[in-house]
């Protein structure tokens, strides 16, 4: 097995919210009753915590602000975009923030990357 499958081996769900339109026109996405619904799998990614920490008398404590969840390398595209929650492993509902990053190598995607915070709503 090599070194890099080893550490993407994650599996993520990617629960698309709707797009829905008010009476002036104006579209949103609608995360009502999303938290419920099954979400499309995403196997081989690598979900690390981003933490900070924060010195309190004299004791350094750990809080994790976000996660960054990325695909192996060379695996190809993810239909993956910004107001899209993903369902971690231990179950915990995030947010992606921002248009993935997508680097390329060659003229091809080599992986994807995604920051994430817990979802609200």
């Amino acid at each position: 097995m090599s070194r890099t499958r080893a550490f993407h081996n994650d599996t993520v769900d990617v629960l698309r919210p709707e797009v829905t339109e008010d009476r002036a026109g104006t579209k949103r996405l609608s995360y009502v009753g999303l938290r419920g619904k099954p979400g499309v799998a995403r196997a081989g990614v690598q979900v690390r915590p981003v933490t900070s920490t924060e010195d309190v008398d004299d004791e350094g404590i750990t809080v994790v602000t976000g996660w960054q969840i990325a695909t192996r390398p060379r695996s190809g595209d993810w239909d993956v975009r910004a107001g899209d929650w993903l369902r971690l492993p231990d179950g915990t509902i995030v947010a992606v923030e921002g248009d993935p990053a997508k680097p390329t190598l060659f003229g091809r995607i080599h992986h994807v990357r995604v920051t994430a915070t817990r979802a609200k709503g």
